[in-house]
């Protein structure tokens, strides 16, 4: 269990809150070109145009976050596993390794909305490929980025309990495995933040995202200003 006064300020009812942020242009077009194999200055105009619509979309995004803090937590380094709430994640050696002195675990779940994916869908029955395309693109990079301003959110939270965030991982990535995420979400409360999940069990809506960040003891002064070391945008 975590001692009190430390990230055990964090437990109790789970936050979800709108998130509010706007993708910078210039970074999404060098994403998505790196993500197509183009140079971002050479990147031939019916993608720019594709962007711009992309980031035009991004206006009408719901786009919402919460997390939820369990100290009811086990770490197994010797088998890669850890415990929240007595249910076994194999999460793989480097999250283990991250997590080892955690005080808590913080369940992280966003949502850039339904609207990103019916728009992408949308623009598939015009038969704009290429619309569809970058508006999958441009909303998985805006679940992301929520992702990352969750996580801010969650380090400012966690500095007045004493805590930063170390390491945030998700089923899918790295050696946690897929198969995982239904249990994972099933640790949230119903309906949180208007997310659901399929019979396969993805994320609905499909830009979603949902994962486990550790809360690991601040050493020396008490800290309250935002710090997080984990950053998701541009690079997934």
């Amino acid at each position: 269990m975590i001692p009190t006064g430390t990230a055990a300020s964090l437990q109790g009812i789970p936050k979800s809150f709108p998130l509010d942020f706007r993708l910078e242009p210039g970074r999404v077009v060098r994403w998505i070109a790196r993500k197509c194999g183009y140079d971002p200055c050479a990147m031939p105009q019916p993608f720019r145009d594709a962007i711009r619509t992309g980031l035009k979309e991004t206006a009408f995004a719901d786009i919402r976050g919460g997390y939820r803090v369990s100290g009811d937590i086990r770490i197994h380094p010797e088998d890669e596993t850890v415990f929240i709430d007595e249910v076994p994640f194999r999460v793989g050696r480097q999250l283990v390794n991250r997590w080892k002195q955690a005080e808590g675990l913080a369940l992280v779940l966003c949502t850039a909305g339904e609207e990103s994916g019916r728009r992408a869908e949308r623009h598939l029955a015009r038969g704009d490929v290429l619309a569809w395309y970058v508006s999958g693109l441009t909303g998985t990079l805006l679940a992301s980025a929520a992702m990352d301003e969750l996580l801010g959110r969650l380090a400012t939270d966690a500095a007045f309990g004493g805590c930063h965030v170390a390491g945030c991982g998700f089923p899918g990535n790295g050696g946690w495995a897929l198969a995982d995420q239904p249990r994972l979400f099933r640790l949230f409360p119903e309906d949180f933040c208007g997310v659901g999940i399929t019979g396969v069990g993805m994320l609905s809506p499909v830009t979603s995202l949902c994962g486990v960040a550790g809360l690991v003891r601040l050493r020396g002064a008490r800290q309250t200003s935002h710090s997080h070391d984990e950053k998701l945008t541009w690079s997934r």
